[in-house]
């Protein structure tokens, strides 16, 4: 078997009359104008496709996989195969969890189920790998990296020499992309000492809000914008040798601007986070089947929740459509009963923001972990796991 990423499009303008008014009709009948007239099956994974970004030029994209591949496709250069001209293995025995592109276009990073998330240039040359923590140094500021695996992560919307990334070690971690050193530690505040994973995090539109979603369901936001932080060698205390302890040259910063306490169900990872534009909105997709919406102005309840949206991966994403008026995730037919209700497949869901419901379900040929609308080629990529008869 093997798994795909399916890509949804606009129909060609150079269709039959016939065709034509046909789809007059339909885009009369459908206000969204999705772009969901053909479908298009790029091939190559042997599990579940669980990422996928596209760079803003819309020339390529990179998907990463559970098989602990990832491969990247060149549009411009595609055969007819529609096959990846690059594939690779970041981290062997460990899932690709998160892909993000530079804003430039020109490298992009990936998450693994590893404690270091390694840098790529646009054909896949290895930049550079994190530095791993010291898993006996019990406090998680003082170590020069994450020291248990990854959850997730991604770059800076606008500063090219920074990304983030967020582990099970309780962390969120910002990086010198150019250097790939680390710059600050932000660890998320819990209601005890005890140390809670984190499962995602999320830039705002231009980088100077942070969000990180917790195991225990909490959400939380930082302003990161300009000089933030403290340093993390404040109240080191020093052994008799100087020379005995590395310099510690990044911030530090725990105290969110932000926080919502059981926003998710408690041990149910949340999977995803997105901001709106206008940094008002924020979007929350959670393992426990629900995608809510926040408005960071009241941040004390959701504007709206929707519930029946299983998922079997704990990557699966939810972001907004180019114009913002829908937000779209991935979901699929979890467990026995549902197999049994005949859904051998998932869906891409299409959810409206001002009037808070569903509009549609796009049906695909499995579960849907990882979902994209790009702007500039007016396409919906979805990745997908296993496509019977493919």
């Amino acid at each position: 078997m093997r798994l795909s990423c399916c890509v949804l499009c606009a129909a060609d303008s150079d269709e039959s009359e016939d065709d034509d008014d046909a789809e007059q009709e339909e885009a009369e009948e459908d206000p969204y104008q999705l772009p969901i007239g053909h479908e298009v099956t790029l091939q190559g994974h042997e599990r579940a496709v669980s990422c996928l970004d596209i760079e803003h030029s819309g020339n390529r994209l990179v998907s990463g996989s559970l098989d602990y591949t990832l491969r990247i496709f060149d549009f411009n250069g595609t055969k007819s195969d529609l096959r990846s001209f690059r594939e690779l293995t970041p981290s062997d025995g460990h899932p690709v969890l998160a892909v993000s592109w530079s804003p430039s276009g020109e490298a992009f990073m990936c998450v693994t189920g590893s404690a270091q998330p390694r840098f790529y240039d646009r054909d896949g040359k290895l930049l550079g790998e994190c530095a791993r923590g010291d898993m006996y140094i019990r406090d998680m500021k003082n170590t020069k990296g994450h020291i248990t695996a990854c959850s997730g992560g991604c770059w800076h919307p606008i500063d090219r020499h920074t990304a983030v990334t967020s582990s099970e070690d309780g962390t969120v971690r910002i990086w010198d992309a150019n250097h790939i050193l680390q710059k600050t530690v932000v660890r998320p505040s819990t209601p005890s000492a005890s140390r809670v994973g984190v499962t995602t995090c999320a830039y705002n539109s231009d980088g100077k809000l942070l969000a990180a979603g917790m195991m225990d369901g909490t959400l939380q936001v930082w302003g990161v914008g300009g000089k933030f932080g403290t340093s993390a060698a404040v109240g080191i205390v020093l052994p008799p040798s100087a020379q005995m302890v590395e310099k510690q040259g990044w911030s530090y910063v725990s105290r969110p601007n932000q926080i919502m306490r059981k926003a998710h169900e408690a041990q149910s990872e949340i999977s995803s986070l997105a901001f709106s534009q206008d940094d008002r909105l924020l979007a929350s997709r959670s393992t426990d089947g629900s995608l809510k919406l926040w408005d960071l102005r009241a941040f004390k309840s959701p504007l709206a929740a929707w519930h029946d949206l299983p998922t079997n991966y704990a990557t699966t994403n939810v972001t907004f459509s180019p114009d913002e008026r829908l937000l779209l995730t991935g979901t699929g037919a979890v467990g026995p009963a549902a197999a049994a209700a005949g859904g051998s497949g998932g869906a891409v869901v299409f959810v409206d923001v001002r009037e808070l419901r569903e509009v549609r379900r796009v049906g695909m040929p499995s579960s849907v972990a990882a979902v994209l609308w790009h702007a500039r080629l007016n396409q919906i990529f979805a990745g997908v796991g296993e496509c019977q008869g493919s």
